[in-house]
């Protein structure tokens, strides 16, 4: 079982005990125990900088949260995943041949331009 070095308590820990970094593969700098009490930290030390932003959004995105707003997303979200669903799956050899579709021809002398 690989490991990691938090950057924090300098504690050699699994991996698991890390969060996973979003954009890929790769795991926070700080284990769990850290980033908990970072965020604690900085919550004491920020007691308004959450319920400013969610008022922000709130009045930037007005009827956002409501019970209408919430069910036409729900079912837009529905019909998405049933088309994902329905749709026929394609051969790979299709799509390599659609890849460079954008691409010009420049075995004619009109992809020259």
């Amino acid at each position: 079982m690989a490991g990691k070095q938090c950057f924090r308590c300098k504690r050699f820990l699994p991996e698991s005990s890390f969060y996973p970094y979003r954009p890929g593969d790769r795991l926070q700098s700080y284990c769990m125990t850290c980033h908990v009490e970072c965020q604690r930290e900085y919550r004491s030390t920020h007691p308004d900088y959450n319920k400013n932003e969610h008022h922000k959004f709130y009045a930037n995105h007005p009827g956002y949260n409501t019970v209408a707003a919430r069910m036409a997303r729900a079912e837009a979200r529905k019909k998405k995943l049933e088309l994902k669903a329905e749709a026929p799956v394609e051969s790979t050899e299709a799509t390599k041949d659609q890849k460079f579709t954008h691409r010009r021809d420049y075995s004619t002398s009109e992809g020259f331009r």
